[in-house]
């Protein structure tokens, strides 16, 4: 009777726990090789492509990443340098479907740094 009790409490746990963000987004193959693939944190704009299609819009900006001022040499003290990089920022649109969330991947460095959700989509299904 106490192995039925904790049985039915685990299997009642597990129903109401909230899901693990695990920073992937599911979409229907464009290779063929099966009938969903996952783009997760980590992975290539080609690999983003490769598995789902092209977006239905991008987004391409420079963020920048760290600057610095130094002075000049000892023979000109008045002189400063100002050293700004900057970091090639994409944001992929994708349409998920009717009524379905819009998720927008952001790349840096071409690599997918973050998926988040925007407004509702329109459309077919394309991923969730």
């Amino acid at each position: 009777m106490k192995y039925l009790f904790m049985a039915g409490l685990y299997m009642m746990l597990l129903t109401i726990a909230p899901p693990a963000d695990a920073g992937c987004m599911s979409c229907f193959s464009k290779s063929g090789s099966s009938y969903t693939e996952l783009v997760c944190e980590g992975d290539s704009t080609f690999d983003a492509i490769r598995k789902c299609g092209p977006p239905d819009y991008r987004e391409e900006t420079a963020e920048e990443t760290s600057g610095e001022i130094s002075s000049g040499p000892t023979w000109r003290p008045h002189t400063r340098t100002l050293n700004i990089q900057k970091r090639k920022v994409e944001k992929f649109y994708y349409d998920c479907g009717y009524m379905r969330l819009v998720r927008i991947l952001t790349f840096s460095g071409g690599r997918l740094i973050s998926i988040e959700e925007g407004g509702r989509g329109a459309g077919e299904q394309r991923c969730w």
